[in-house]
């Protein structure tokens, strides 16, 4: 796991953080994932200068890098937990993807296209379907390509839902072009560090002690080994979202 925390924006009732890969929120305590997030969490309550537990709020994939809110206080936490739940958090993903097992005119179409389906979630793993059927939830996503080479893409993906898994089974089976690095997903080209797959941006909102509720808007800058993988497969970040009054951290 990378180390040294990244705090991107914290007041007194929330902290921003840069999750890296190899960091488990769920999981065995004991593995070396659980490990790593519960010495992440210590750095955070170290950087929040309190010992009182923090709040997990959302959940990125242990090997999903990226933005991650936690909330200081249960009643911040109960805050958040609702926005998240009515999907007022808006959350921007990046991804570079194996575009070339399809034939698909997603790569050469530089406008944002909204994908919904159903996920059905079952005993022997999670799957995509057209409807409704024996409780499968539904699931919807804004996707943009940014830039690609014929065999591989970066995508600007927008969940407007958070269903688990939501953003790799949609490149996996939708569109047939699995993220790269996930191999649960049918990745089988290119052994790189954890998944291509990073929460770039979040936006939530919070009362300011005058009263006044304020959008507060995070970005966090993309690891190592997803600049290097795009760089040595000419995948141009030119045209990442610029977003005004946004915090990066320090």
């Amino acid at each position: 796991m990378q180390r040294g925390l990244q705090v991107l924006y914290q007041d007194a009732k929330q902290i921003c953080i840069v999750k890296p890969v190899h960091c488990a929120i769920q999981g065995k305590a004991y593995s070396d994932l659980g490990r790593n997030w519960q010495q992440l969490l210590k750095e955070c309550q170290v950087a929040a200068k309190t010992e009182k537990p923090l709040h997990v709020v959302h959940r990125l994939d242990a090997n999903t890098s990226g933005v991650l809110l936690l909330a200081k206080t249960p009643q911040a936490a109960r805050v958040l937990s609702k926005q998240f739940q009515n999907n007022s958090v808006k959350k921007t993903y990046l991804a570079i993807v194996e575009a070339g097992n399809t034939a698909s005119n997603w790569w050469s179409d530089d406008n944002e296209h909204p994908v919904d389906c159903y996920i059905q979630y079952t005993e022997t793993g999670p799957q995509i379907c057209k409807s409704n059927v024996n409780g499968a939830k539904a699931a919807s996503t804004v996707i943009k390509t940014l830039s690609s080479n014929g065999r591989f893409a970066l995508l600007q993906l927008k969940p407007t839902t958070g269903r688990k898994h939501q953003l790799r089974l949609l490149c996996s089976q939708i569109l047939k072009a699995p993220i790269v690095g996930d191999y649960k997903y049918n990745y089988r080209d290119e052994k790189v560090d954890g998944h291509l797959l990073h929460c770039y941006e979040l936006e939530f909102q919070t009362w300011q002690k005058t009263g006044k509720m304020e959008r507060i808007k995070v970005q966090a800058d993309l690891p190592t080994s997803f600049t290097a993988f795009a760089e040595q497969h000419n995948l141009s970040l030119a045209r990442l979202q610029e977003s005004s009054n946004v915090h990066k951290g320090t």
